[in-house]
């Protein structure tokens, strides 16, 4: 079986990442509203461009790493928020064209451990999936989305499009 996010768990998650005290850096509060929000796969958020972010228009627009294909998704508020703190008061002041780098010089993009790191520390301070063997990668937020949209009747191309599937086989 699959390993998969309840209702419950979504829920803390949500809960830890609005919850100031839960003492997440606004890197790990924004990458946990992305894949929480969106579906994004970790290496397109460890690859995320701040040019990709529209704001003026609330999107999200950039080449997605696995299958070269565009994929376009709407920036709702709480995570443009989360983007946007992140990048206002915590963000290294460089040149690099990425949003998420590394606290440490020379600032490079973050890798997808940095944005695996950043999901465990959420997880950790939601205090899920902490038993050795439990399944708390970035995907899990996908399968969730996935999940959540069958059961709400979303129909499967609209599916397939959000999550950026090049294939309808793959959902």
């Amino acid at each position: 079986n699959i390993d998969y996010l309840t209702d419950e768990e979504v829920a803390k998650i949500r809960h830890t990442l609005e919850d100031d005290t839960s003492n997440l850096s606004y890197k790990d509060r924004a990458v946990g509203r992305l894949l929480i929000y969106t579906c994004i796969r970790g290496i397109d958020i460890a690859c995320m461009k701040i040019d990709d972010i529209d704001w003026e228009n609330d999107l999200l627009r950039f080449e997605q790493q696995k299958t070269s294909q565009p994929l376009q998704l709407p920036l709702i508020p709480v995570v443009g928020n989360a983007i946007y703190d992140y990048y206002t008061m915590e963000r290294p002041v460089s040149e690099s064209p990425y949003l998420f780098l590394s606290p440490l010089a020379p600032h490079n993009s973050l890798t997808t451990d940095g944005i695996a790191y950043s999901v465990q520390k959420v997880m950790s301070a939601a205090d899920i999936r902490q038993a050795k063997g439990r399944r708390k990668g970035t995907h899990i937020f996908r399968h969730h989305m996935a999940i959540t949209m069958l059961a709400n009747g979303v129909p499967q191309p609209v599916i397939t499009g959000t999550m950026g599937h090049t294939v309808p086989e793959s959902l």
